[in-house]
């Protein structure tokens, strides 16, 4: 069983969560099967940096999301291809421990290589996780304007051809 006790762990995830930045904090299990705190930041490259393919980690970041104009919180579960067999085989009975004490995250990523946790990765999840996808008003008004005038001059062609005149 996962031991959550540590009184900084706490602290530092009701920071990422009350935050009115971009933050972050990476935990890692050590042997007595505990979490522990492995850094805290508030830059999304410095974030990517903590994450090793040799290592079983779990980040919490609070990012922007510019499509909703709201922060969210994303909960990466890291496990590297160079993690140990026994640490693998632990793996999901820590992230279900996990997405209880981290309740209320938007998005849970549960990343294999460095490579799914680049701030690009991480960002587009959360725009693709955002809901539907739609264009803004101006778009929508301008393409109404080009099927209205492709439609207006679909019925000019169509007059003419049949009435022989403008």
């Amino acid at each position: 069983m996962l031991n959550l006790s540590s009184p900084d762990l706490e602290s530092s995830r009701n920071h990422v969560f009350t935050s009115t930045s971009n933050d972050w904090a990476v935990y890692s299990i050590d042997k007595t099967e505990a979490l522990k705190l492995v850094e805290v930041g508030q830059e999304l490259s410095d974030f990517q940096q903590e994450f090793d393919d040799s290592k079983l980690l779990f980040g919490i970041v609070r990012l922007y999301d510019s499509d909703t104009g709201l922060y969210k919180i994303v909960l990466v579960s890291f496990l590297g291809d160079g993690v140990p067999v026994s640490a693998k085989g632990k793996y999901h009975s820590y992230a279900s421990s996990l997405t209880s004490f981290f309740k209320g995250f938007h998005l849970h990523i549960q990343a294999r290589s460095e490579a799914d946790v680049e701030p690009v990765q991480i960002l587009q999840k959360i725009k693709d996780a955002s809901g539907a996808k739609y264009k803004s008003r101006e778009m929508d008004a301008v393409q109404r304007d080009a099927s209205t005038n492709s439609k207006k001059s679909l019925l000019k062609e169509q007059d003419i051809k049949v009435n022989g005149t403008i």
